[in-house]
């Protein structure tokens, strides 16, 4: 049978990018990086890299 729990290492992360995000992506913020030429927020970006989510690619919706 497949364990499905996620282990500590696996939370901490996902607790560490939850803050990440409700801190850098209010509504407010959202609307400021749509309103950009490339509808991007370049800080917050920085701030998924560092955290070693540089490599995800952008999906156009």
């Amino acid at each position: 049978m497949l364990d499905e729990r996620w282990t500590p290492e696996v939370e901490e992360i996902g607790d560490a990018l939850r803050r990440i995000l409700s801190a850098e992506s209010s509504p407010e913020q959202v609307r400021k990086a749509e309103a950009e030429e490339n509808g991007r927020d370049a800080a917050l970006e920085q701030t998924l890299a560092e955290f070693g989510l540089g490599d995800l690619r952008r999906v156009d919706i």
